[in-house]
């Protein structure tokens, strides 16, 4: 039996100078961030900025070209099996077969992951989020908003100590983003450690503690999102991230 070293730190997720390129693009440029255990953390920034190429690197699915990523104390790269048992993830493309019906695709789910009793879970769910309604229904006729749930409800089926959801409201309407920060902060509650990426700054505030802001690759600010309107010099998390990224823009374009 091989022994996993785990170096249990303060962070559960941790990175440091973490590069990722795509040829010539820099997708990631030497980012160090920590995840505190048992918080709610936000991953903002504007489109290509890294976010989703950090999650998919946290559970191994890209290669990184340089630095070290650490989930609960062990190396996303030489531990990543034991690192996918212990992540939720709810990727960008929620992987949903248009063509079948939500009991056959969950069947189809659960058959993988061994989920017993999945029927009883899953109508548990299908009437918290509303669904129920259209459990007969395929995919396709779905809207994006019902998709969306249900590919969250997906991620619940397997209990996970680490959530990593990228933008998990998109497409739902704001009933369902209420519910959504609902269970979110319930997790939390439960001792689980949510990431969550967002272009929705008011979702943030809302329910997040922690902020880690990206642009162009590399890391404009870590820290509470408090400190973060206080260093915009704001009360305001969206006045303040404007005024961060235009300072970014200018030290960019502005002559040495």
């Amino acid at each position: 039996m091989i022994k996993i070293k785990r170096q249990l730190t303060s962070g559960i997720i941790e990175g440091n100078d973490v590069t990722k390129k795509y040829k010539k693009v820099t997708a990631l440029n030497e980012v160090s961030f920590s995840v505190k255990r048992n918080s709610i953390t936000a991953l903002v920034g504007s489109n290509g900025a890294g976010k989703t190429t950090l999650m998919r690197l946290f559970l191994n699915i890209i290669p990184k070209n340089a630095g070290t990523i650490k989930i609960d104390g062990l190396d996303s790269v030489n531990n990543y099996r034991a690192i996918r048992k212990m992540i939720g993830y709810l990727p960008e493309e929620r992987g949903i077969n248009e063509h079948y019906k939500p009991y056959e695709w969950m069947r189809f789910f659960s058959d993988v992951y061994k989920i017993k009793n999945w029927k009883q879970i899953f109508d548990g769910y299908l009437r918290e989020f509303e669904l129920w309604d259209f459990r007969k229904k395929t995919m396709e006729t779905l809207s994006k908003g019902m998709k969306q749930k249900m590919a969250f409800i997906r991620l619940l089926m397997v209990p996970s100590k680490i959530l990593i959801l990228d933008e998990p409201s998109s497409g739902m309407d704001p009933l369902a983003v209420v519910q959504l920060k609902q269970k979110i902060m319930q997790f939390k509650k439960e001792g689980k450690t949510i990431l969550l990426s967002t272009h929705q700054l008011s979702f943030a505030e809302d329910i997040c503690e922690d902020i880690i802001v990206l642009n162009k690759g590399k890391k404009l600010f870590e820290g509470n999102i408090s400190s973060f309107k206080k260093k915009g010099r704001f009360n305001n998390i969206e006045k303040a991230y404007i005024k961060l990224m235009r300072a970014d823009y200018e030290s960019y374009t502005s002559p040495v």
